[in-house]
């Protein structure tokens, strides 16, 4: 009887071991794609409420809150955007976009605006939260989990509205 204990506490410590290492490498996958998560997250904002996206002579995206973002992710995002939907692709906040005279006097603007408010790791996943913005009345939030699917390779799990104005 005590044998058998033996192996079931040995059995159970190796899965913890194997959890903690399988999750201590997804995080180090996150750290180095985080510039894909945010792709696939922000461009799943993109099919929510397709009507913002209407006669769109530009997409703005806030990359103030995206997290561990080198130069050369933001241009990878950006170069995405651009050819996927064949138009300009900006940096800027709304306070940016408004310093360079883009919002129009009754507040919205002629792009859509898209920003990550929040990010979480939890083990294989990560938990987005997001807005796309075009004017006061024209704009949602939205959650989207992405998750690890292999080496280098991340995949939308869902993606939805969590508020409309």
């Amino acid at each position: 009887m005590n044998r058998k204990k033996g192996i079931i506490l040995i059995l159970f410590t190796c899965i913890i071991l194997l959890v903690g290492v399988f999750s201590a490498h997804v995080y180090v996958e996150a750290d180095r794609d985080m510039w894909d998560i945010y792709r696939i997250a922000l461009d799943s904002a993109m099919d929510i409420d397709p009507a913002l996206n209407h006669e769109m002579k530009y997409i703005a995206i806030d990359s103030n809150s995206l997290k561990e973002m080198t130069l050369k992710d933001k241009t990878r995002i950006f170069t995405y955007f651009e050819n996927k939907y064949n138009v300009d692709v900006i940096e800027a906040s709304y306070e940016e976009l408004k310093a360079e005279g883009l919002v129009n006097k009754d507040s919205s603007i002629d792009g859509v605006l898209l920003s990550i408010e929040s990010s979480r790791i939890i083990f294989s996943n990560v938990y987005l939260e997001g807005s796309k913005f075009k004017s006061g009345l024209g704009a949602i939030g939205f959650k989207s989990t992405v998750s690890y699917v292999g080496i280098n390779k991340w995949k939308l799990i869902n993606s939805k509205m969590t508020w409309i104005s």
